[in-house]
């Protein structure tokens, strides 16, 4: 009896045995999932507090420009600005504004009628020394500075960029910035004509910003 009991157990084993050796034709496919959000993590995990963040604007003609954005310079300034970047505030945004030295955007949409108006973001504080903030940033050919109202921390989404020099807005006006690469787009749309001609307007046709997008570069 013991021995039949023992033969029946040894074929149950090799049974077992055999079964757990061949290999399932359905393997189940691995948890990408996971594997993409590993890869999240990494990206998460960089450290970018040794990197230059950089401001990639895509207009809607498909012309490129990027900005360096100096955080040294104008801490608030550019805290504020890579946040509404991330949020996606600028994406569709206008170029509303071109003077003889400077354009500007930012702020103005575009509704389904093609009417302008305005988004708010909010107010944060002025960072330039009539303000009491050290800025040694000058309005160079290139640069970018928060555009404000006579309230000195009135400033929230709006920006305009220097294609001129202009030493005139140095000290109150909040410089953060540096075109980077496409400064020939920046001239570009400053040679847009504008309605009037005392060299201070909107253009024309409508200049889109189509989106404007962050990335990280080592610092030179």
């Amino acid at each position: 009896m013991i021995k039949k009991f023992l033969s029946i157990l040894l074929a149950v084993l090799l049974i077992l045995t055999m079964a757990s050796c061949q290999k399932s034709p359905n393997p189940l496919p691995k948890d990408e999932g996971n594997k993409k959000d590993e890869q999240q993590q990494d990206s998460d995990d960089i450290d970018v507090s040794k990197l230059l963040p950089v401001a990639v604007f895509t207009m809607e003609d498909g012309q490129v420009f990027e900005v360096e954005l100096y955080k040294d310079v104008a801490p608030v300034t550019v805290d504020n600005f890579i946040k509404l970047i991330r949020s996606g505030f600028y994406d569709g945004t206008l170029i509303h504004r071109i003077t003889n030295a400077v354009i500007q955007g930012g702020g103005i949409f575009l509704d389904q009628e093609n009417n302008e108006y305005q988004k708010h973001a909010n107010n944060i504080v002025g960072e330039f020394l009539a303000n009491g903030h050290k800025n040694n940033l000058s309005h160079t050919q290139g640069v970018i500075s928060m555009a404000r109202a006579s309230n000195y921390n009135s400033a929230t989404s709006q920006f305009f960029i220097c294609y001129e020099d202009c030493p005139y807005y140095d000290g109150d006006y909040a410089a953060f910035g540096r075109v980077r690469t496409g400064f020939n787009v920046i001239k570009d749309i400053a040679s847009a004509p504008i309605v009037g001609a005392s060299g201070d307007g909107p253009p024309i046709y409508h200049i889109i910003i189509k989106k404007v997008t962050l990335k990280y570069v080592e610092q030179k």
